[in-house]
């Protein structure tokens, strides 16, 4: 019923735990596909060490990347769902009897994540964030988490769904994108997926390569579902919206509420995309706020700039505090 997907390309370090929280699963429908991309390191023994006839190894000659383990991938899977793991993260025992559960019992969902979180952390809710509601954050961040998720599998036959080299680093988001636009998400309120943070994380090794790839994906979903385009200057602030950046100057302030407010104006209610606009609306101008106050030091500049686009705007409410900041000028 389910295939596990696992590239691993050099994965020594964490690889044996990964693996063990799958083969670990309650659930026990399941095959473990691991791709070994052309490992040099102990990754294929440390597989190999493990006597469980669910696991399916397949690997390359070479390193060809991890786009092209993903597809290589996702031909080989069978079965109904396919569920994500990445080599240096952990699963739940629970998490795939959670995830098949959920969608066994709700048919038009065509992906479902959890909430990610440390092993600390063991607070849950028993209900799913909407799909509504995932969409409207989606237009802003990637919402759900691909490793954690599950995938309906007939969704991504009947649409040709795979992971495009165009996005380099950020291919996860534009699969997430297009199964969006196609079906409906889910997340369910559960901590079930533990990532490890280390140096060598993709999204921390190739940041800049990742935040470039995912908003030309998210900028592209504007143009597709609203109609909405922008110019390569929009492109560079809806980035600096998207992730919370600090280093614009003053008038780079200035045009970026200048597009939150186009954002706020132009995206609607469409039948292509259902999504909650209050949570979109919510989320556009959490972001806006953070990266005001992260300018406050720049000085009064930036506070008169705010106020000559948000004097009346009950969407945002940090005037005062972004007054004293601007007051407190390194």
């Amino acid at each position: 019923m389910v295939s596990v997907l696992l590239p691993v390309y050099n994965g020594e370090k964490y690889l044996y735990k990964c693996v063990k929280s799958i083969l670990n699963q309650s659930f026990k429908d399941f095959e473990l596909i691991i791709i070994n991309d052309g490992s040099i390191d102990k990754s294929r023994e440390i597989i190999t060490s493990f006597r469980d006839e669910r696991i399916r190894l397949v690997s390359n000659e070479t390193n060809m990347g991890l786009i092209f383990s993903l597809n290589k991938g996702l031909k080989l899977i069978r079965s109904k769902y396919m569920v994500r793991m990445d080599a240096d993260d952990i699963s739940h025992s629970d998490r795939i009897l959670h995830l098949v559960e959920f969608m066994e019992s709700n048919p038009t969902v065509g992906i479902c994540g959890t909430k990610v979180g440390t092993l600390e952390d063991s607070s849950s809710r028993p209900d799913a964030v909407l799909d509504a509601d995932i969409r409207g954050k989606h237009l802003l961040n990637c919402a759900i988490t691909h490793a954690s998720a599950i995938y309906r599998m007939d969704i991504i036959r009947s649409n040709k769904l795979s992971y495009d080299e165009g996005y380099k680093h950020s291919e996860d988001n534009d699969f997430i994108t297009n199964i969006l636009k196609v079906s409906e998400g889910a997340i369910l309120n559960q901590n079930l997926y533990w990532v490890r943070t280390h140096d060598d994380q993709v999204s921390r090794k190739f940041r800049d390569i990742q935040k470039f790839s995912s908003t030309k994906r998210r900028v592209e979903l504007l143009g597709e579902v609203f109609g909405v385009n922008l110019n390569s200057e929009e492109i560079k602030l809806y980035q600096a919206l998207s992730y919370k950046e600090f280093g614009l100057n003053s008038t780079e302030l200035f045009r970026l509420g200048k597009l939150t407010l186009k954002l706020e104006q132009e995206i609607s209610p469409n039948d292509d995309f259902l999504f909650n606009r209050k949570v979109f609306l919510k989320t556009l101008y959490r972001r806006l706020d953070i990266v005001y106050l992260k300018h406050g030091p720049l000085g009064i500049s930036v506070f008169v700039n705010y106020l000559r686009l948000f004097l009346l705007n009950r969407r945002t409410q940090i005037g005062a505090r972004l007054f004293i900041k601007s007051l407190l000028r390194r």
